[in-house]
């Protein structure tokens, strides 16, 4: 079974906000399941070029709709499924795939896509059901063989094989919205504990401050080796430049898409041997808020639970005991209400803020390697 990297929860927080503090995913054996990001089962197939992951019907709904929603170029490419195979896998007492273990579970083991390719998953994952859906999109970074390219371009073939430092940033200033979960159903008891779990990660993340969190998905040494070797330092240089480029489209397409997220993430792929290669794209599109303009087009498709104005409920303003005066009394407060465009706009600013700053972070520290 392959080693696997899943995020460290107990990474520490910078508590000086003058740097940025990089965190690492340490591996962990017998998992079974590769994540560079988020906690959905997710694995590459053996050639590299696919990204299989089972996740919610509203990530579904964002990659099979991203043409409607203006994120065609800001999400990996999808590949609709035609069919999956299974297989019996031997597996632990948590579900996790262990030639050793006790239990033998139906588990995926191949897809098949709509452009009739092949796909062969490097490790099982569960079952799509209880509302989870399997996808299949393209590896970021992902660098075909160019003959079999040409041939070919659903072949799933190893590329050549390149130095690369992933990053995984999480944007937005808040992970989770109240709203979402009593639209997700969740009841009293759920939303407590999540509550409790969401604000828990925010206080250890820089992004409740700086609307960004940095994960450099194993690869921090690597990071940082690059800083102190200077040929590495500057192939680095170059790919930073080129992963600039890529970001401020990035951010003007959410600007501008009729579509915002709660959470989402960056995952970058910095190529040391061939800079110019490196991509950045936006990944886990989960939580997606939809926008009245594509509303009524995308009505018959939308999960319930994606939000859009009619599932929205706004907020009354009212008036609130306020702090005690000077002179004593409290002093009574106005709370203005909140209708769905505040709430749209709430969330569109964090993920903005964050792009910002994270680019402006990314600048600086590509200043300081050689020139």
């Amino acid at each position: 079974m392959v080693a696997v990297p899943v995020k460290d929860q107990q990474a520490e927080k910078n508590e000086s906000k003058e740097q940025v503090q990089l965190k690492t995913m340490p591996a962990q054996s017998n998992a079974g399941v590769v994540q560079l990001a988020g906690t959905k089962p997710n694995t590459s197939s053996t050639g590299g070029k696919y990204r299989i992951k089972l996740s919610s019907d509203r990530e579904s709904f964002t990659y099979k709709n991203r043409v409607a929603l203006g994120l065609a170029s800001v999400l990996p490419q999808y590949f609709p499924i035609k069919k999956y195979n299974t297989g019996n896998i031997k597996t632990n007492k948590w579900g996790a795939p262990d030639p050793s273990g006790w239990f033998t579970t139906s588990m995926v083991v191949s897809v098949e896509l709509e452009n009739d390719a092949f796909v062969l998953l490097k490790s099982p994952i569960p079952l799509p059901g209880n509302g989870k859906e399997l996808l299949v999109i393209e590896s970021v970074g992902y660098e075909p063989e160019e003959a079999e390219a040409e041939e070919n371009p659903a072949a799933d073939t190893k590329g050549k094989a390149a130095e690369k430092i992933f990053m995984d940033i999480k944007i937005g200033t808040y992970t989770k919205s109240g709203e979402q979960f009593n639209l997700e159903g969740a009841n009293f008891a759920k939303q407590f504990f999540k509550k409790i779990e969401h604000n828990i990660k925010d206080l250890k993340r820089d992004s409740r401050d700086l609307g960004y969190d940095i994960d450099l998905a194993g690869d921090k040494d690597k990071f940082d080796n690059a800083f102190s070797n200077r040929a590495q330092g500057l192939k680095l240089a170059q790919a930073m430049a080129a992963i600039i480029q890529k970001l401020t489209p990035i951010r003007n397409t959410m600007q501008n898409a009729p579509v915002t997220f709660v959470g989402s993430s960056l995952l970058i792929a910095f190529n040391l041997d061939r800079p110019a290669n490196s991509d950045v794209k936006l990944i886990d599109p989960d939580h997606p808020i939809v926008l009245d303009n594509v509303k009524q087009q995308l009505a018959q498709v939308t999960p319930a639970d994606v939000m859009t104005s009619s599932k929205f409920v706004p907020t009354p303003g009212h008036w609130d005991v306020g702090a005690m005066g000077l002179h004593g009394g409290a002093q009574p407060i106005y709370i203005p209400g909140r209708n769905y465009g505040d709430y749209v706009n709430k969330w569109q600013s964090g993920f903005g803020t964050g792009m910002v700053n994270f680019i402006q972070w990314l600048t600086q520290k590509m200043n300081t390697l050689p020139k």
